[in-house]
């Protein structure tokens, strides 16, 4: 083999997988086009689709924020946990809210959709429903607790029903497209983040999902298409 190839080789092929991981952002193309995608180290992937008739970006986003609040223990702060838990624990309503910056988005962008994947990791009863809203006001993980926690503003935004025997161990994929695009536009909805509750009081219905924390191995993600 020729010796050139063989330095080729060995030096591209590794600095490709780097470009891969670390710069940020890429393009992939639809109709005919080339595809490109880039991650940066904080945690954010973004993708281009060009070169065909129409371009489309995405953008990949781990949670800036997220924390529980729970009823039983109004007054103490919890944002380090690797689970985030919704629902009635036999002694109070735990709440989640996660919270992701999409401040790179341009100004006015139209968003084609917007997925909030969650990993369901355990639930307490056969099935139960979680619901999704906006947030009335700014909040902060290292001082949320229940006394202090934003309330929900605005009808539901999407609702999640999880089965014990078919949903635990898997990714549930919630479209919140018209909250995004609502923070985007800034038509009536700024970005104070996304509570998680369940609705159903007084019975042990209590699920968990991955967190936010470096820690946690099932990290929420929002994918935004745009």
């Amino acid at each position: 083999m020729n010796k050139w190839l063989i330095v080729f080789t060995v030096i591209a092929i590794p600095l490709i997988f780097l470009a891969f991981v670390f710069t940020g952002c890429g393009k992939v193309v639809e109709e005919g086009g080339t595809t490109t995608t880039t991650t940066s180290a904080g945690g954010t992937t973004t993708t281009s689709v060009s070169g065909g008739t129409t371009t489309t970006y995405l953008l990949i986003k781990y949670p800036a924020e997220s924390c529980t609040a729970i009823q039983n223990d109004p007054d103490t702060v919890y944002n380090s946990n690797v689970l985030l838990l919704i629902g009635w624990d036999g002694m109070g309503s735990n709440e989640a809210f996660i919270k992701f910056d999409v401040s790179t988005l341009p100004a006015l962008t139209v968003i084609k959709s917007a997925i909030l994947k969650i990993y369901i990791e355990a639930a307490s009863t056969s099935t139960t429903n979680i619901d999704f809203y906006n947030l009335d006001n700014n909040w902060s993980q290292t001082s949320l607790t229940w006394n202090n926690k934003p309330g929900i503003t605005g009808a539901r935004i999407a609702r999640k029903t999880v089965n014990l025997l078919s949903d635990i161990g898997t990714t549930a994929n919630i479209d919140i497209t018209p909250l995004v695009q609502a923070w985007v536009t800034s038509s009536g909805y700024a970005n104070f983040g996304i509570g998680i509750i369940n609705v159903d009081a007084a019975t042990l219905n209590l699920v968990s999902i991955g967190s936010g924390v470096p820690a946690s191995t099932h990290k929420p993600i929002l994918e935004i298409r745009y």
